[in-house]
């Protein structure tokens, strides 16, 4: 995605790799709705917070980014390539970051409790990091952080 946009490729082309960003951030929100069972035996915990937070993730790219370029609202000029380089980049290391924390041998060794903190815990941290950024200033409203 960011490859394209420093690219000075087409408006087309960051549009189809727009949405295969979109479609990875839908695809991580499932794979979290699937295991909301899973959680639930706990019979504490939820995966809501998690998937809902992807969820926020994809119509933001969608939404906000996808959908004004097509409207024309933002444009592919430098100044709003740079912009969406800077705002897409944000996002890519805050996915990098969670991923890193939640690697699959830690996951194997917690409770879906610890799992739903962590998750809290670290949207939380990356919210007030990047406190500029549209998406988390809705995500920190949305949830409270």
């Amino acid at each position: 995605m960011i490859k394209s946009l420093e690219d000075n490729s087409s408006k087309e082309t960051v549009i189809y790799t727009l949405g295969n960003l979109a479609v990875s951030l839908k695809v991580g929100e499932e794979s979290f709705i699937f295991l909301d069972s899973d959680f639930k035996e706990d019979q504490s915990s939820s995966t809501y917070f998690i998937y809902s937070v992807f969820r926020d993730m994809y119509w933001y790219i969608r939404a906000d980014i996808t959908d004004d370029i097509l409207s024309n609202k933002v444009s592919l000029a430098k100044e709003s390539r740079n912009q969406l380089i800077q705002d897409i980049g944000v996002l890519k290391q805050d996915l990098e970051y969670i991923d890193s924390q939640f690697n699959e041998d830690i996951l194997k060794e917690q409770s879906p409790k610890w799992i739903e903190n962590k998750w809290r815990e670290l949207i939380g941290e990356i919210v007030n990091r990047n406190t500029d950024v549209k998406l988390y200033e809705r995500i920190k409203v949305k949830y409270n952080l």
